[in-house]
C-alpha cells in the first residue's frame, strides 16, 4: 500500500514518509517491507530529498552490501542517488572488491557498480580487482564471483586475456 502511495503522488507529498525513515535506515533496509518502501523513495523522489536516507544507508554500507534487503537498497543509492554517493560507495566496495565478489549477496550490487560507474570509480574497482592477477583467476572459478569477473571482462577493463 505505502509503495502504491510512493508511485502515485509528487515527490513533494511524500516528505513525511521521508522523515520517518531518518534515524532508522539502516534497520529499515534489513526489513523485506520497509526495504522496499526505501527503494520507491529512491526511486520516485529528488535525490536531495533522500539524500539523508542515502546518508545514513551509506554509513552502514559494508553490513547492508551483504544483507539480503540492505543490499537492493544500496542498488537504489547507485541508481537513484547522488553522484557524491554513487561515488562513496562504490570507493567502498573497492575496499573489499575481492571478497564482496565472492558473497552471495553482495556480487550483486558490485555487479551494478560496475555497470553504472563514473568512469574514475570504474577505474578504482577495476584496479582493486586487477591488482592480483592469481586472485581474479580465482575469481573467475569462483561460482558466485565468476559472475563479476564475466562483467568486468565485458568491459572490456584489460581482462580479456584471462580465463
Amino acid at each position: 500500500v505505502v509503495q502504491k502511495l510512493i508511485m502515485n503522488l509528487f515527490p513533494h507529498q511524500l516528505q513525511f514518509i521521508v522523515d520517518e525513515f531518518r534515524g532508522h535506515v539502516a534497520e529499515a533496509a534489513q526489513n523485506q517491507m520497509q526495504s522496499r518502501v526505501l527503494e520507491r523513495l529512491l526511486e520516485h523522489c529528488a535525490p536531495l530529498q533522500t539524500a539523508g536516507l542515502a546518508e545514513e544507508a551509506l554509513r552502514q554500507a559494508p553490513l547492508l552490501l551483504r544483507h539480503s534487503f540492505g543490499n537492493f537498497v544500496l542498488q537504489g543509492v547507485l541508481d537513484y542517488g547522488l553522484p557524491e554517493h554513487r561515488s562513496r560507495l562504490v570507493r567502498a566496495i573497492a575496499g573489499d572488491a575481492e571478497r564482496l565478489a565472492r558473497h552471495k549477496i553482495a556480487s550483486n550490487t558490485v555487479r551494478k557498480a560496475l555497470r553504472s560507474s563514473a568512469p574514475a570509480d570504474l577505474e578504482a574497482m577495476v584496479e582493486a580487482l586487477r591488482s592480483d592477477p592469481k586472485g581474479f583467476q580465482n575469481l573467475c572459478k569462483h561460482k558466485t564471483g565468476s559472475f563479476v569477473a564475466r562483467e568486468l571482462k565485458h568491459l572490456g577493463k584489460g581482462f580479456d586475456h584471462l580465463k
